[in-house]
């Protein structure tokens, strides 16, 4: 599928088919995720076949995959079947010294966040890593620009996976190559005037110094916000303590605030 042209390409099901047999083949240890995150591109709404037929064989990929899954992340295991151990946290801890000595403090967030605070631990049901890198940007349309030159330069470096990038070029995140099987997404924040903004979930609700200086994790090392709590309720709501579904529904109505951004962003093809 890689090197097909549209000339080349005889049907969405032809290429359908041959993916689906590439990961039969190869398992979960096979190189065809590429083939498979640009496959979903042709199932969205309005574009190729029924988005259906999409689902239906992702539900029966899956099922031969288990516990690896495809998902909006690719591949993807949760951490409850994950064997994670001390050398994923060494690696973790190596990349966000790095990202904060390249391009500015770095943290975790969101998810990420929430398992270390309340689980002591990653969450069971989640499966991936949430990182943001504080711009030195002060204001939207200058974060826009540095976010750009962030992703050009950890792109330079072969940091970026670039197959799921060529499908979500829409909003300020930048999918990191993984670490043991598991993604990494990065997101901007940049303080304007004392304030916090955090893609997607905090828009000027935070203080600087509810951030900064940021803390430890006691039981895993990685940095914190200062505050984590508030940094989770603007994430996740007051109830954050009570795992719930309407999370998710706080995190899009807070994601609505960003939509300028987003729109200027995609102007300039982040």
């Amino acid at each position: 599928m890689d090197n097909w042209s549209k000339e080349e390409k005889k049907s969405d099901l032809e290429i359908l088919l041959r993916s689906s047999l590439e990961v039969l083949l190869h398992r979960h240890a096979g190189p065809y995720e590429a083939n498979f995150l640009k496959l979903r591109k042709l199932y969205r709404p309005k574009i190729g076949l029924p988005r259906t037929h999409f689902r239906r064989v992702n539900a029966l990929l899956n099922k031969s995959l288990s516990p690896h899954k495809f998902d909006g992340h690719g591949l993807t295991c949760r951490f409850k079947d994950l064997h994670l151990t001390e050398s994923f946290w060494i690696e973790l801890r190596e990349l966000l010294a790095f990202l904060t000595q390249r391009f500015g403090t770095t943290f975790v967030e969101s998810g990420t966040l929430l398992g270390l605070v309340r689980e002591g631990g990653l969450l069971p049901h989640d499966d991936d890593i949430d990182l943001s890198i504080v711009l030195k940007a002060t204001d939207a349309n200058a974060a826009i620009h540095e976010w750009i030159e962030v992703k050009k330069e950890l792109s330079r470096l072969g940091l970026v996976h670039e197959e799921y990038m060529s499908i979500c070029v829409e909003f300020p995140l930048i999918k990191l190559k993984k670490i043991q099987d598991v993604p990494v997404d990065l997101f901007p924040t940049w303080i304007e005037n004392g304030k916090v903004f955090t893609y997607p979930h905090t828009f000027g609700t935070m203080s600087e110094d509810e951030l900064l200086p940021l803390l430890q994790d006691d039981n895993f090392n990685v940095p914190i916000p200062r505050m984590p709590i508030r940094s989770i309720e603007e994430n996740y709501g007051k109830d954050w303590r009570i795992p719930s579904e309407k999370h998710g529904k706080f995190i899009r109505q807070t994601q609505r605030k960003f939509r300028q951004f987003i729109q200027n962003g995609k102007e300039l093809k982040w």
